[in-house]
């Protein structure tokens, strides 16, 4: 059996792993899950039950998103308008106008998730290099 960490690690590294489920996570303490949701870039706070469906249905609408590029002539032929209204609901931004409008919120709203993920994983990776590490002697 994979310990708790294992299985942060492998969350973390493996956005596609079959243990993003709603039985795996909550096997992780809360304050990882707060974890996984900011490098989701969507909100973090709340008890564990509420992180574990937010961040399986925030990743299920960057999965769905994934595909698309920058331009939301893709994304409105793929989709009907009440679609991407319910996607925008999903993302908890604005869910008026036309599908092209929708479109592009939709994709604008992945690429800042995105922008916050990175940030936040930049920072881990900082701080985890000011940490002392294990010396190591080379014989």
């Amino acid at each position: 059996m994979k310990t708790p960490k294992s299985l942060l690690s492998e969350l973390i590294h493996d956005f596609d792993s079959q243990r993003w489920n709603e039985y795996e996570l909550p096997k992780l303490f809360l304050r990882e899950l707060q974890v996984l949701a900011k490098l989701l870039g969507c909100p973090f706070s709340g008890v564990k039950e509420i992180l574990v469906v937010r961040l399986l249905a925030h990743r299920q609408l960057r999965l769905k998103l994934a595909r698309f590029g920058d331009d939301p002539a893709p994304l409105m032929e793929a989709y009907r308008r009440e679609a991407l209204r319910d996607m925008c609901k999903e993302a908890g931004i604005w869910r008026s106008g036309n599908k092209r409008a929708l479109a592009a919120g939709l994709l604008n709203w992945r690429d800042r998730c995105r922008l916050n993920g990175q940030k936040f994983y930049q920072e881990l990776q900082a701080a985890s290099q000011s940490r002392p590490h294990q010396l190591t002697f080379h014989f």
